[in-house]
């Protein structure tokens, strides 16, 4: 007779209603939030198991903490998930997940659950995650102008950053980092790596130098927008390129 696998438990969330409804996620700007953790087992209980969940492991790409950079605070570091003998589910106790208000462009961002039991014979428990949704409007990037000759010589390129939101949104400046890059694939232009001394493979160098082809653009607070430029020197060359991209 082949083995039978382990039963298993796993991790989802809910919300604190009296009729609880499925939680997948939490918005930046929502505010504290209550929420409780549900383990399931596979299969009814012999005996009862208790499931221990650490809440905001140190796997999610969202950071936990009260500094200015961390993205949220729990009311609690774990709690404990009791199943009963002979049932399959039960839920912890309430649980508050605080985002940090910021305007920061993040992405969305992942909350960690990691959960094990003392119970035997049982899985081990996989690691659950809750959304933290970023709320912040994108910003988008454009250049003038959107080509350069191969002259050999510097031309100002200006960089706009602007913030997709109105200006009462961005309540405090915000700076975006800028990476000038390469081209990608056949045609694409080659950047050198060191500014100060292209290489003579080099497509195209820039003047900025610390850091190397980076700068960074300033949106002030109440605003939508902010621009910088810098200087672009295209080798001049003989060479038939058509229009390479950068």
């Amino acid at each position: 007779m082949a083995q039978q696998p382990d039963p298993t438990i796993t991790l989802s969330f809910t919300d604190t209603q009296s009729t609880p409804a499925a939680l997948t996620e939490v918005r930046e700007e929502g505010g504290a939030q209550a929420m409780r953790v549900v383990a399931t087992a596979s299969a009814a209980t012999t005996a009862q198991v208790v499931v221990t969940v650490t809440v905001g492991a140190s796997g999610g790409t969202a950071a936990k903490g009260s500094g200015a950079s961390d993205d949220y605070q729990t009311s609690t570091n774990s709690v404990t998930v009791t199943i009963a003998s002979g049932d399959t589910t039960a839920s912890s106790a309430d649980i508050t997940i605080t985002p940090t208000s910021d305007t920061r462009v993040e992405g969305d961002e992942t909350i960690e659950f990691t959960a094990t039991t003392t119970a035997t014979g049982y899985a081990a428990i996989t690691a659950a995650n809750l959304t933290l949704t970023d709320d912040d409007d994108a910003i988008t990037l454009s250049l003038s102008p959107g080509a350069v000759l191969e002259s050999g010589t510097s031309q100002s390129v200006a960089v706009t950053a602007t913030f997709a939101g109105t200006s009462s949104d961005l309540s405090t400046a915000t700076d975006v980092t800028v990476t000038v890059a390469g081209g990608s694939g056949g045609d694409g232009a080659t950047l050198a790596a060191d500014p100060s001394t292209p290489a003579s493979g080099d497509d195209f160098w820039t003047d900025l130098t610390s850091p190397a082809n980076q700068m960074t653009i300033s949106i002030a607070a109440n605003a939508t927008s902010g621009s910088m430029s810098f200087g672009l020197t295209a080798r001049a060359d003989s060479v038939d390129e058509s229009a390479a991209a950068e």
